[in-house]
């Protein structure tokens, strides 16, 4: 089942978001550190408690048996006071990961779906997200879902 994170959440969250940095920093030892807040959980609790507290910040879990599976962060964009957008809301997808032993389940698919429908119910003109070039399961996924290319990040290293 599909639900609003609640603070007794952020321990299993912790443990995803530690599986999704983990294939960042096998892709990229060269910006990520191995073991971020010195071992610590990737979020600190009260960031966490903060996007709990907040009406733009929604975190969606999928729960199955008491587990969490799988979560979806969002975050609403609103360009009403910008120069150069129009004055559009946009629903970002800050961070999404499934259990690594529940992927092929389906399980993102229905956190994409959640997300997709709130931002329908306030408003938003679209839903965007970032992926790692490297990330080529995640960028299938979300071409899967009918997601397309907005912008490409490039870099060029300094020697």
């Amino acid at each position: 089942m599909i639900r609003e994170a609640i603070l007794s959440d952020f321990d299993a969250i912790a443990v995803l978001e530690e599986q999704v940095h983990n294939i960042h920093f096998a892709a990229r030892p060269d910006i990520f550190l191995e073991k971020p807040f010195n071992g610590n959980n990737i979020k600190k609790r009260d960031c966490f408690e903060n996007w709990l507290q907040h009406d733009d910040k929604k975190i969606f879990v999928f729960e199955e048996s008491g587990e969490i599976l799988g979560y979806c962060e969002t975050v609403v964009w609103d360009y009403e006071d910008d120069r150069v957008f129009k004055d559009v809301i946009i629903l970002f997808i800050y961070s999404m990961c499934v259990d690594e032993k529940a992927r092929g389940k389906h399980i993102g698919q229905r956190l994409f779906e959640a997300a997709k429908a709130h931002a329908k119910k306030i408003g938003a003109v679209r839903l965007q997200l970032d992926v790692a070039d490297f990330n080529e399961n995640a960028k299938k996924f979300y071409d899967h879902l009918g997601m397309s290319t907005r912008s490409t990040c490039m870099e060029l290293e300094i020697k």
